[in-house]
């Protein structure tokens, strides 16, 4: 289910939902785009917090912003672009301006070259 392999995280993450949610939201507010794509995956599928498609959206479109230049392949970022797009789809144009607005006020606040 979930877009990247368990492997790639660290062992130390929690099984339990609401504390992996809590452990992968303090990696990807420390601009680690995996952590941003599992909470993404987290509020689309509802798994440890509540489903909300709006957060989905916004981690998954820091996920791919983050994801630029990495050594993510190209079809994980394309799985991203998709993720973030079906999330879209459910908001409104309001909903969407204000997640991005939030998007660009986090990564203004931690650009990739300061993790």
């Amino acid at each position: 289910m979930h877009l990247l392999d368990a492997g790639q995280c660290h062992e130390d993450v929690p099984q339990e939902e609401p504390d992996a949610a809590t452990w992968f939201r303090q990696k990807a507010e420390q601009g680690d785009a995996t952590a941003m794509n599992y909470l993404g995956l987290f509020y689309q599928n509802g798994e440890g917090v509540p489903q909300d498609d709006a957060e989905a959206y916004l981690w998954f479109n820091l996920a791919v912003t983050y994801s630029s230049g990495s050594t993510f392949p190209a079809s994980t970022r394309d799985e991203l672009i998709r993720l973030r797009d079906v999330s879209a789809e459910r908001l409104t144009p309001d909903q969407r301006a204000d997640i991005e607005r939030r998007a660009r006020e986090f990564f203004e606040a931690h650009p990739p070259e300061q993790r």
